[in-house]
Order: C-alpha cells, then sequence, then structure tokens
C-alpha cells in the first residue's frame, strides 16, 4: 500500500497544487495563457488563495479513496489484493501522466509567452 499511497499523494500534488500555481502564473499574472475549464475560469479572478480553496474538495476525496482503497486492500485474499494493486497502480499512474502533461504544457505556454 505504501507504493498506491505514493502514487496517489504524487498525483494528488501535480493536480491540486503544480497546476494550479502554473496555471495561475501564465493566467493571472503573466496574462499569456487563458482557462479552458469553464468551471475553473472564474476562480482565477479570485487570487491564488481562493484557486487553492476550490481544490480542498480534490484533496478530501483523493485522501478519502486512499483510505477506503486501504481498508478494501486488507479485506482481500491475495489475488484480490494483487488484483487491487496493479489497478490502483496503473490508474495512479494515469492520472500522473496526465497531470504531468497539463503542467509541462502550462509551463510550455507560460514561457512561450513570457519569452
Amino acid at each position: 500500500m505504501k507504493h498506491i499511497w505514493i502514487l496517489g499523494l504524487t498525483a494528488l500534488a501535480i493536480h491540486g497544487i503544480l497546476d494550479p500555481f502554473v496555471s495561475y502564473f501564465a493566467i493571472s499574472v503573466f496574462d499569456v495563457a487563458s482557462e479552458a475549464n469553464p468551471l475553473m475560469a472564474p476562480h482565477f479572478q479570485g487570487g491564488v488563495d481562493r484557486l487553492l480553496l476550490i481544490h480542498i474538495p480534490l484533496f478530501i476525496l483523493a485522501i478519502t479513496g486512499l483510505w477506503l482503497l486501504t481498508w478494501l486492500f486488507s479485506l482481500g485474499t491475495d489475488p484480490q489484493k494483487r488484483q487491487v494493486y496493479l489497478l490502483s497502480v496503473g490508474l495512479w499512474s494515469l492520472i500522473i501522466l496526465w497531470g504531468s502533461f497539463v503542467v509541462l504544457n502550462n509551463l510550455f505556454v507560460l514561457f512561450q509567452g513570457v519569452l
């Protein structure tokens, strides 16, 4: 479960901290980008603190999901544990890759706009 928690917390840091900060700098500070998500766009005018506050449900959901996954893992047989582990590692890895792509794309837009 340690690997799953590390992957889950890494995904959470990318999507809940790194992406909002990079996006905030590109959108609100340097004005070289715009938010494509209409649900998130209004929060960029409220400052970085409002942007981070809107991500609190993401943190609650992810950590609750990790706790539930840990509980589910403790109930399973060895084959079930292996199946849950492999599925979890695969899904968290995909979420990390997706978030990394988004952050790298945002950094590219930011640097291209600033330079």
